[in-house]
């Protein structure tokens, strides 16, 4: 069995997500909590799949948002999905 190389944190495969709007509700079944994430950090939420670095999650949002890569964001919202479980 092959192993797969993370390059960047991944979010919980258990979590229900349903996109509403530009915002994100995800439901956390363990713990009976729902998140509601704004367009920037459902923008983060949907690369954080391992697969992406968070450079690379940066120039994702940026383009998104019309912007240069947006480190800044990517780093908070990676750390509040990171307190609330979500990773």
């Amino acid at each position: 069995m092959a192993t797969r190389k993370r390059k960047g944190p991944e979010r919980r495969e258990d979590l229900i997500v349903q996109k509403l709007g530009d915002e994100v509700i995800v439901y956390d079944r363990l713990s009976h909590r729902a998140h509601s994430l704004n367009k920037p950090a459902a923008l983060v939420f949907e690369k954080l799949d391992g697969k992406h670095d968070l450079a690379s999650i940066g120039r994702h949002v940026g383009l998104s948002l019309g912007k240069s890569r947006q480190d800044d964001i990517v780093t908070s919202a990676v750390n509040e999905l990171a307190a609330a479980d979500l990773l």
